[in-house]
């Protein structure tokens, strides 16, 4: 190893955070260039999950830490058996579909966990260098900082595991201490073979797993299988201990549409497994780059103290604006992602129409192109696309809301912090999420809109007069949902629906408490709204304001239109991403010190393109100059500038150490 007392590093990476947290750029300016949200047209992710993935794609977890799991949820107490098995269903099936969308069906990020790992790596070695640490030394401090970083990742898809069993033991005690429902009323296990599924022993055990650098407490639930006479078969289940494939099955509660998957072990254990495999690649890898490198890298010729890493790049941009997250999350995880370009798409064969950014973890050779049509399944690798819910518009097709006595339902339940537009035949009536409340029976969810519905009071004749024992009789009633307020020469009073009469000989009969008495009158409030069924109800954010979601998009789609940052079309999208992280990343010293003048510039040209007012002043990164552009239009470079700046900076970061 060659020595150097004075190191020398053009890098100045605290300049460089400094000058974005005054700019305040990306906590509040990062908004789509692509129009004004005013009224709330947008679309929220679980409804872009009716035609994608049913859940917005989360890949923080295989950047950072501080990843939040879902949170499990226990039911409601107090439910009778109809609500207490339809709100399980519910509770498991949301729990399936967010375990689906953000470990299960993101396996193609694992080789990109590799790669930040990888320069987390190389960056301690090169630290170890500096210090003219011996070769083990060097080596050490390489591989700790790789298992680090593994560890994060072992450590949040374990906690979102822990979650879930947590949820089911809630589920299972208040299925075990309801008095008409059994456990296996409502869930099972597949058999073995000839072995039968008899129960759990337990719900409330733990194990101990390795991770990359020690052990994570997991939390267990032990099924057992009867083998016909012979001993039992039991055994605790959790990725990284226990990975049998039988799975828990959830009985749908009233048509017979069960589902299998429900913490899902294998599912979770094959991704554990991966990583697992992934870390012996890359800290193997470590050993031999460090092994090559050792004699050649002069000691303090790299200052790693002033790298952008990518894990530090997505730590930069603020977790309370989720686009540049998802988006940095991606970059990170060496996903392609084109900053520049915003593609409209929509679903073939529904109505949605979203626009935002894909990043597909195997792009097309030529790129996506407008007016082609595209099928993610016979694609390799996944597509992410993130975009802007306010700019979103469709329809929900699949729901089938009914109007009756000022009362809109919903036979499926609502996504959360959604507007809701419903055309009815009185114009359009607007709910949000929370404006529903379940019905008691489970199933079906209630909003009150009698304000923005018209009901008719009229005088109703067709009766007989006379109340024999409290039986009224009517000769007919009206075709829509009406209340009833029958009056009696008494003054007494009685309120009663149309739904509530039965036929009888041509008439229809109700009871009342009237007793024996003659009608006086009776007033009809008669419903004349409906729910036009030509037309979908309509689903947007709730409040109707910028912000962004990553999904993943499994269903066939149209690209509409693919514009550029300053609203051109353009005919399609480009693609570039750095090389892999590996054990054979080397390139010259003049190549090195030729990436740090570039990024030097760079943060240079960042630096002047703040205007006193601290925003960016309308630069564009892609062209050599800087406009002079009055402040208040600085807001107007966005998410483009930010991702192109930080694309840049990455090259450096991506760490192609001088050596062979």
């Amino acid at each position: 190893m060659s020595h150097n007392t004075e190191p020398e590093s053009r890098i100045d990476r605290r300049t460089f955070v400094k000058g974005i947290g005054a700019t305040g750029t990306l906590a509040v300016g990062m908004g789509s260039t692509r129009g004004p949200v005013g009224e709330a047209q947008a679309l929220p992710p679980l409804a872009i999950g009716v035609a994608s993935s049913g859940a917005a794609a989360a890949v923080g977890w295989a950047v950072r830490e501080g990843y939040e799991a879902l949170t499990g949820d226990e039911p409601t107490d107090g439910l009778g058996p109809d609500a207490l098995h339809n709100q399980v269903f519910q509770m498991t099936t949301r729990t399936k579909s967010e375990n689906e969308s953000t470990f299960i069906d993101n396996k193609n990020i694992i080789s990109g966990i590799g790669n930040i790992a990888y320069t987390d790596g190389k960056i301690a070695a090169i630290e170890e260098l500096n210090n003219e640490s011996s070769l083990e030394v060097v080596q050490d401090a390489a591989d700790e900082a790789a298992r680090e970083h593994f560890v994060t990742v072992q450590e949040n898809l374990l906690k979102t595991w822990n979650e879930s069993v947590r949820e089911f033991r809630g589920i299972y005690n208040s299925l075990d201490q309801s008095e008409e429902l059994d456990v296996d009323d409502v869930i099972t296990m597949e058999d073995q073979s000839t072995r039968n599924f008899t129960g759990w022993e337990t719900v409330e055990g733990s194990q101990m797993v390795e991770t990359a650098n020690g052990e994570f407490e997991v939390e267990t639930h032990t099924p057992v299988w009867d083998t016909s006479g012979w001993s039992t078969v039991d055994y605790p289940r959790a990725p990284g201990y226990s990975t049998t494939s039988r799975e828990i099955i959830v009985k749908h509660p009233s048509d017979g549409d069960n589902f299998s998957g429900y913490l899902d072990v294998e599912g979770f254990g094959e991704i554990f497994e991966e990583i697992e495999d992934e870390l012996d690649s890359v800290t193997g890898g470590l050993q031999n780059w460090t092994a090559n490198v050792y004699s050649e890298v002069q000691s303090g010729s790299i200052d790693v103290a002033d790298l952008l890493t990518p894990r530090e790049q997505a730590e930069l941009l603020s977790d309370d604006e989720e686009y540049p997250q998802a988006v940095a999350d991606l970059i990170a995880l060496n996903i392609p992602v084109d900053p520049d370009r915003e593609a409209t798409i929509s679903f073939d064969d529904r109505d949605i129409t979203i626009s935002g950014l894909m990043a597909p973890t195997s792009p097309p050779e030529d790129g996506f192109q407008t007016g082609n049509s595209y099928d993610p399944a016979a694609e390799d690798g996944d597509l992410y696309f993130t975009y802007d819910p306010a700019l979103g518009s469709g329809g929900w097709a699949e729901v089938e809301p009914t109007i009756s006595q000022g009362e809109l339902v919903f036979t499926d339940e609502p996504y959360a912090d959604t507007l809701y537009q419903v055309p009815t035949n009185q114009g359009t009536v607007e709910v949000v999420t929370d404006d529903f409340d379940e019905d008691e029976d489970g199933g079906t969810w209630v909003a009150d809109v009698s304000d923005q519905v018209e009901r008719t009071a009229e005088e109703w004749t067709d009766f007989e007069t006379g109340i024999d024992g409290g039986t009224v009789t009517f000769g007919s009633l009206p075709d829509d949902p009406t209340d009833f307020e029958i009056v009696t020469n008494q003054g007494d009073a009685a309120e009663v629906t149309a739904s509530s009469f039965e036929e009888a000989n041509g008439s229809y009969e109700v009871d009342t408490d009237l007793g024996i008495a003659e009608i006086a009158e009776v007033t009809a409030e008669i419903d004349r709204a409906y729910v036009d069924e030509d037309e979908p109800a309509s689903v947007y954010a709730e409040d109707g304001e910028t912000g962004y979601e990553t999904v993943q998009i499994n269903d066939p789609f149209t690209i509409e239109a693919i514009e550029n940052s300053d609203g051109e079309e353009v005919g399609e999208t480009e693609y570039t991403r750095t090389e892999p992280q590996n054990d054979e990343n080397y390139i010259t010293q003049e190549e090195w010190d030729d990436l740090e003048d570039q990024n030097q510039e760079l943060i240079e040209r960042y630096e002047d393109a703040m205007d006193d007012d601290g925003v960016l002043g309308g630069w564009d990164p892609f062209d050599g100059g800087i406009p002079e552009v009055p402040g208040g239009a600085a807001a107007a470079a966005g998410v483009a500038v930010v991702l192109v700046l930080f694309g840049a900076v990455r090259q450096i970061a991506s760490l192609y150490i001088p050596g062979k």
